[in-house]
């Protein structure tokens, strides 16, 4: 049985609604399943994903002691890990989520393979960034997954009402700066300082432009 709740707001809770929620950075695609079965209190998500990043099979249940506060937050766990979706005054997201994620496609064509997600943070008003914190740590695959921009990492945070991803590599020679907007646009920027001619072919042969000393590719999407 599916069972609807309804905070003071007026806001659809059930476990249904989940396969069907907007929040961070996937405004336009939210989350979507393709089953839902289980109460409120105790539901399960079939193939479950959160825009174009599958999350598989996943736990739910709802908060109680959320809803006398007049929020709707609904604890989340599955293979990939676990944390929690909010929805309240106004805000949306996600709340001290530790997964690892494939973004392969999400990102395409930036060659990231996943992000692995400590404790992270993440809420939007409207399409605003209003708050983000925890660590990430992002792996790359194909050619330049052989290469120092194999793993960056770093914390999510705001930054001119979007979300901001400032991840570096140990040498601090490797940087990836992502920006997400509240309708689900990206905007990243690679950048590389070498002198080791295997890595600057290939650079070279992903797109990397010579600038300032260094290797910088600039690309884009959506969700």
């Amino acid at each position: 049985m599916l069972v609807r709740c309804h905070t003071h707001r007026g806001a659809d809770c059930s476990v249904s609604s989940w396969c069907r929620y907007r929040s961070v950075g996937a405004r336009q695609n939210g989350t979507h399943c393709s089953g839902a079965s289980g109460t409120i209190w105790s539901g399960s998500l079939t193939d479950a994903s959160f825009g174009p990043v599958p999350l598989g099979d996943l736990k739910t249940g709802l908060r109680p002691l959320a809803l006398l506060a007049g929020r709707a937050e609904f604890g989340m766990s599955g293979n990939a890990g676990e944390g929690r979706l909010i929805a309240a005054h106004g805000l949306t997201g996600i709340a001290q989520v530790a997964a690892k994620l494939n973004v392969a496609q999400a990102f395409a064509p930036l060659s990231l393979d996943s992000f692995s997600l400590n404790e992270v943070t993440v809420t939007f008003s409207g399409d605003r960034c209003a708050s983000a914190d925890g660590r990430v740590r992002a792996t790359f695959s194909g050619e330049l997954g052989r290469t120092e921009l194999a793993v960056l990492t770093g914390t999510a945070r705001c930054d001119a009402g979007e979300l901001i991803l400032p991840l570096v590599s140990q040498s601090a020679l490797q940087r990836l700066t992502l920006r997400i907007s509240g309708q689900g646009q990206w905007r990243a920027v690679l950048a590389v300082r070498t002198t080791d001619p295997a890595t600057i072919a290939k650079l070279a042969s992903n797109g990397f432009a010579p600038l300032a000393g260094g290797y910088v590719l600039h690309l884009s999407g959506r969700l």
